[in-house]
């Protein structure tokens, strides 16, 4: 009896513990973050290829209505008043093998803090790194496209044999594959 107690007690704290990490770490299993910008009619700003940029971008858009990506060049005192800004093609990669990165923001200006994926974001920043990795156009797209499907809030698919422009690893194609659309529009709606 007393043995019985203690394991359906340890399996709550496990269970407990396992709630704990999925709400921490922000992770979403459906293919989408569970938070995000509050809207999916998002601006961005270009700090680095202006081709790369546009070409990411506009592969987005039309795959719903209520999600797009439009360009601004609005400042404000704090750079960008763009909900995202983009670094396409400008940094090396500070390590072998990472293509890109985004960050995510709940605040933004001199109180910047990281969001995690789950909470409600103001601004992100998307990276597509200058790395011998990415030696063609169509792969600099492709990984651009990639972080900007992060600020949408498109998770990384959990299957790694899935094609998707969000499949994590160099690609050869920039075009949005179903995975893709389907998290847009499950994200974001028809």
């Amino acid at each position: 009896m007393k043995e019985r107690k203690i394991f359906r007690n340890l399996s709550i704290v496990v269970a407990y513990a396992l709630y704990l990490s999925v709400i921490f770490s922000g992770k979403s299993y459906a293919g989408i973050y569970s938070g995000g910008f509050a809207t999916g009619h998002l601006t961005y700003n270009i700090g680095g290829s202006e081709d790369i940029t546009t070409r990411a971008a506009s592969q987005w858009n039309g795959v719903t209505s209520k999600a797009s990506l439009t360009y601004s060049s609005a400042t404000d005192k704090y750079g960008s008043s763009a909900n995202i800004i983009t670094y396409f093609d400008v940094y090396e990669s500070p390590v072998y093998g990472k293509l890109g990165v985004t960050y995510m923001y709940s605040t933004w200006g001199l109180s910047a803090n990281l969001a995690r994926k789950n909470e409600l974001w103001v601004k992100a920043i998307c990276y597509q790194y200058k790395t011998t990795l990415l030696n063609t156009t169509t792969k600099k797209v492709a990984t651009a496209t990639h972080e900007l499907g992060h600020a949408l809030g498109i998770d990384h698919p959990s299957d790694t044999s899935t094609d998707a422009v969000m499949q994590q690893g160099v690609k050869t194609s920039c075009s949005l594959k179903a995975y893709d659309k389907q998290n847009l529009i499950a994200k974001w709606g028809k």
